[in-house]
């Protein structure tokens, strides 16, 4: 590693002093598609456009989910995967145990200007395996709150800032929900169908709990932390705040209909509120982090994120390797175009600047990126994962009104150990 280190570094520097002689492909493989795909398409012709002597960028986007990671994995343990490939920093620990993906020394990036340092701590952390660096965060995207400005100013819970008051305690959050509730609105809308994982672990993290310990599933007094946060959100379907039985493709267009105070979901819907916006129908919204209802800030969050394939028996040159580090640096740095899609640049030098606060409502959520509580390093959790769909199957009942929760709990806990 530290040889070709030293060579990736002076070729590098060599493709930077002086014209190359011949230009270098750099193989890139994602799953964006929608919105995420048309603004990384633009990032990567901007790319190509600045770089036309010395690198370019081959581009295919794969479907999302578990038929991309399959075949990453299959490409490349026969050395005919791509040179760089967007990955889920959740999904980082299956990756690194099938030997999907290689190192990337922290040396490398600090020769090319990416420091540590410039990331939030949590996405640092979760792009390592073993004290090993496998990744390179991109962005950090998580559950943020949605609101109705309209809805909340007839409630008399908007401030002169625009923003929910009221909501910063759990007490507070229940009573503007039940306030919702009496005036013939929807408190809150969760994608109760699918069990609302990513809403229950955000209060599971808020009140300081881990999912594994000892490669062990909700192990000790985590078992209750998750017990209590999984009822918390159950009260709000119970007590009429919250609607049951709305899956991942109802909650949006439940939302943007208008008779909603506040939306739980992920940041990434932020270009859809913007589409109903310009539709001029007098749809007026926001975004604000979670409130620390559980105790401490976290929020259910991941990340894109660009990863070097282990392509089996096809050695990279310096050349490329300098390429592809290259293609990371420049994504990084010009990451603010990819702040219009609703994720947070992980590079801090763009999220903290001047040009992302002035972005509305992004810098309104901005500190998520900070709280960032991701699913632990186990090749059962993860983006499209086993545990998310198990999880769905298994554990949602009681969220709406079918069967015991720490019964649930307790089944899931031992199914999920078991694998």
């Amino acid at each position: 590693m530290r040889n070709l280190l030293r060579t990736s570094i002076a070729a590098l520097a060599l493709m930077t002093a002086f014209p190359a002689f011949a230009v270098e492909n750099v193989v890139w493989w994602d799953f964006l598609s929608g919105g995420d795909g048309v603004r990384m398409k633009a990032l990567i012709q901007r790319f190509n456009d600045e770089h036309k002597d010395k690198i370019q960028i081959t581009g295919t986007t794969l479907e999302w989910g578990i038929p991309y990671y399959t075949k990453l994995q299959t490409s490349a343990a026969v050395g005919q995967g791509p040179d760089i490939a967007t990955y889920h920093l959740s999904r980082l620990a299956g990756a690194v145990a099938a030997k999907t993906i290689s190192p990337i020394d922290p040396k490398e990036l600090e020769a090319v200007g990416l420091k540590d340092g410039d990331y939030p701590p949590n996405a640092i952390a979760a792009s390592t395996v073993d004290n090993v660096r496998y990744a390179v965060p991109f962005d950090v995207h998580g559950e943020v709150l949605y609101y109705n400005k309209t809805v909340l100013k007839d409630l008399g819970a908007l401030g002169n800032d625009g923003k929910p008051t009221g909501i910063d305690t759990l007490e507070g959050w229940r009573a503007v929900l039940a306030k919702a509730k009496e005036a013939g609105k929807n408190g809150v809308v969760i994608s109760s169908s699918n069990g609302d994982l990513r809403d229950i672990y955000t209060l599971f993290g808020q009140e300081g709990g881990q999912l594994t310990a000892d490669g062990k599933f909700l192990q000790g007094d985590n078992f209750d932390k998750m017990e209590k946060a999984y009822n918390e959100v159950a009260e709000w379907v119970k007590q009429g705040w919250a609607q049951p039985y709305i899956d991942t493709e109802t909650i949006t267009p439940t939302f943007i209909a208008g008779q909603s105070a506040f939306f739980l979901n992920g940041n990434w819907e932020l270009p859809t509120m913007e589409t109903e916006v310009a539709k001029g129908n007098g749809f007026d919204y926001g975004m604000v982090n979670i409130p620390a209802w559980m105790g401490k800030p976290a929020n259910w969050s991941d990340s894109h994120s660009f990863v070097i394939p282990n392509n089996v028996g096809k050695t990279m040159t310096p050349e490329k390797r300098a390429a592809v580090l290259e293609v990371i640096r420049w994504m990084n740095v010009n990451s603010l175009e990819w702040a219009a899609a609703g994720h947070i640049p992980a590079y801090l030098p763009v999220s903290t600047s001047a040009a992302y606060k002035a972005l509305k409502p992004q810098a309104d959520y901005a500190a998520m990126a900070l709280n960032a509580f991701y699913m632990p390093k186990t090749p059962l959790t993860g983006a499209a994962s086993k545990f998310d769909d198990d999880w769905q199957n298994m554990a949602s009942g009681p969220l709406n009104g079918e069967g015991d929760v720490k019964e649930t709990l307790e089944k899931f806990r031992e199914h999920m150990n078991s694998q």
